[in-house]
């Protein structure tokens, strides 16, 4: 789960982000899950775009 309130957990399974006045918190709230949709499938072995991206993944070096 993604918490943007900005309060501290103690909860692993919680990314606690801290809170901005304004859309600081939407913009980070969206890298964190943008970041997290590539980095899981690639931790866990899958890549669902590698038949139609190696390509230009490979050539550009964008993969973690």
């Amino acid at each position: 789960m993604v918490d943007a309130s900005g309060q501290e957990t103690t909860d692993v399974n919680i990314f606690s982000l801290p809170w901005f006045p304004h859309t600081e918190s939407l913009l980070l709230t969206t890298l964190v899950i943008q970041v997290l949709s590539v980095w899981i499938p690639e931790h866990n072995g899958k890549d669902p775009n590698a038949p139609s991206n190696n390509d230009y993944t490979d050539f550009v070096h964008t993969r973690i």
